[in-house]
């Protein structure tokens, strides 16, 4: 049984993690996003705060003015949204609140024109929940959500999905993630996002 504020899951699966890294210290467990995928889920960082709203409630109620929607594409109860990498339209990328940096896929590189510095920086390891992800490094690398463009110094790149059904380019995580509020609406097929206003 799985209490989420008001909201009682009961026979909810869960694997035990028996591990002993920081992050587990002051972390009691991993939340998935299908278990709350019958609500829409406004997650603003800044404030510290999720909400579960009804399904199908407007974005831009929920986000306020400026707020744009994207279009996007849930597969196995996970959401991917269309953004342009390199002003190639239809890239779909994983939104990956669970990763602390974004990631190309490998295979995808070269057809975007994207070349890896493998001599410059080698080869990079981070830790993800279940196992050491092993990227490389790109640089100079232009990402647009909607209507905003992000310019990336340096993006990692990496085999992340050889056999996936979703034609994926790859997951946006939280060093852009973090910089909007965002909304999440499974049922009505929705994914807006705010830009947050600097310094705020």
């Amino acid at each position: 049984e799985l209490r989420v504020g008001p909201l009682t899951f009961k026979n909810v699966p869960a694997l035990v993690i028996d591990e002993k890294t920081e992050y587990w210290k002051e972390t009691g467990g991993i939340l998935p996003l299908w278990l709350l995928r019958n609500y829409g889920l406004h997650y603003d960082r800044r404030r510290s705060k999720l909400e579960l709203l009804p399904s199908g409630s407007a974005p831009d109620q929920v986000l306020g003015g400026g707020s744009f929607q994207m279009k996007s594409l849930w597969f196995g109860q996970r959401p991917y949204v269309e953004a342009r990498i390199q002003n190639r339209p239809s890239s779909y990328l994983l939104l990956a609140a669970n990763s602390p940096a974004t990631y190309l896929e490998q295979r995808r590189a070269q057809e975007l024109g994207i070349a890896v510095l493998t001599a410059k920086y080698g080869p990079q390891q981070a830790r993800g929940f279940y196992n050491i992800i092993t990227s490389q490094i790109a640089e100079n690398v232009t990402l647009y959500l909607g209507p905003t463009r992000i310019n990336l110094p340096t993006v990692h790149v990496a085999d992340l999905c050889a056999d996936c059904t979703v034609d994926c380019y790859g997951v946006l995580g939280r060093n852009i993630l973090d910089l909007f509020d965002v909304y999440l609406d499974y049922p009505a097929n929705a994914a807006a996002f705010r830009g947050y206003e600097k310094g705020k």
